[in-house]
């Protein structure tokens, strides 16, 4: 029986606080409505009178007075401007503002671009990269003296293949018995050329260096 009880209370008091949550909700609602409707009409209102006035129909042709609360009765019914709002002066020449949102880009594309500086660096090793730009001249001398520089060598350019940086001569292999990189010195610029995504590469890794 007393757990009954006690169940019930915590119905009760469950239902109480939804219907006080609700409640808020709706009150909130109506302050929302209210303030959306106050700054739309005070916003068509202010910019009617500011077309007008620089348009010369009520007057002469310039920022007075009146103009310039009608300007600050505006920022303030339209908080969400006034939230992106940076600085903003107001003189005899006129109105002048930044607005934050515009910064906020400019920052967000200059770390995009550092992102894309660090990708680009470290997406091929430094020797990797020399092993291009020497391939871009159109000759790549190399040589190994084991077979774990050979094996080094054959990754090194296993995996610039991969990436679709360099592409194999016709009728060349990496690692074959008979058409692979075997001797133990020569020039890559026979068996393997640069792609297009490969002279692409070095044109961003130039640009981004200047």
């Amino acid at each position: 029986m007393e757990a009954a009880i006690n169940t019930n209370k915590e119905s009760r008091v469950k239902t109480d606080q939804q219907s006080v949550e609700k409640s808020k909700e709706r009150q909130e609602s109506i302050r929302s409505h209210t303030a959306l409707i106050a700054t739309i009409a005070v916003t068509v209102f202010g910019l009617t009178y500011l077309t007008l006035s620089i348009a010369g129909f009520l007057g002469a042709n310039k920022l007075g007075t009146t103009e310039v609360i009608i300007f600050a009765a505006l920022l303030f019914f339209n908080s969400v401007l006034i939230g992106r709002l940076d600085s903003l002066s107001i003189s005899g020449k006129g109105i002048d503002f930044k607005v934050r949102e515009v910064q906020k880009e400019q920052h967000r594309q200059r770390d995009e671009i550092k992102s894309i500086q660090f990708l680009l660096r470290y997406f091929v090793t430094q020797s990797e990269l020399n092993r291009l730009q020497e391939l871009s001249d159109g000759s790549s001398p190399y040589h190994f003296n084991n077979d774990y520089e050979k094996k080094g060598l054959h990754n090194e350019l296993r995996r610039l293949r991969s990436l679709d940086l360099i592409r194999m001569v016709s009728g060349k292999t990496i690692g074959g018995d008979k058409d692979g990189i075997n001797d133990a010195r020569g020039d890559l610029f026979a068996y393997v050329r640069l792609t297009d995504r490969g002279r692409e590469y070095l044109e961003l890794r130039k640009a981004i260096e200047t």
